[in-house]
């Protein structure tokens, strides 16, 4: 399902959970809206403060998801936020997991020497999809990322349509 939104709606659903969840000791991973026949799924991608997805996962549980579910519906259906989502919808709210996806800038500096999958909308070197090591990302926006090889391919912010951690099951 592709996500459609424009900026203007996905900086208000933002800003709108966001409200919600800092007071809870959550912060917004991600918001994606997708347009399905005749209605709407709105998802909302959760971690709790201070958690480390290495090390078992977003800390958001079930009850955290429940709670702030039933908190965004009533925001989301009051006449003033009306607007935000366009004709039926399915509230979705569930945890960033383990294998959490990369959205911000910041997300891969804190992610740095951590497994992760990258895909960019147009061919870097003959490739669209990555598969290494994150090194972080430079002050111009460049993801740095250890490729098997040993070599770093350097990806401009701009150009991954989606990234997110791989979590390394140890046994």
């Amino acid at each position: 399902m592709p996500v459609v939104q424009t900026e203007a709606t996905e900086a208000a659903i933002r800003q709108l959970v966001r409200g919600v969840v800092e007071p809870m000791g959550m912060r917004l991973v991600d918001v994606r809206l997708h347009r399905r026949r005749g209605s709407s799924l709105l998802q909302i991608l959760l971690e709790r403060e201070g958690a480390d997805p290495a090390r078992g996962g977003s800390g958001v549980s079930i009850a955290d998801c429940q709670a702030v579910s039933r908190a965004l519906s009533r925001w989301l259906d009051e006449p003033a936020h009306a607007d935000l989502v366009e004709g039926p919808y399915d509230l979705e709210v569930s945890s960033a997991g383990l294998d959490r996806p990369l959205v911000e800038a910041a997300d891969y500096e804190r992610f740095a020497g951590r497994p992760a999958r990258v895909e960019t909308h147009e061919p870097i070197a003959g490739r669209r999809r990555f598969y290494g090591t994150l090194r972080g990302i430079d002050g111009s926006g460049v993801v740095r990322l250890q490729i098997a090889d040993g070599a770093e391919v350097h990806i401009p912010l701009e150009r991954v349509r989606r990234a997110h951690l791989v979590h390394r099951f140890e046994g």
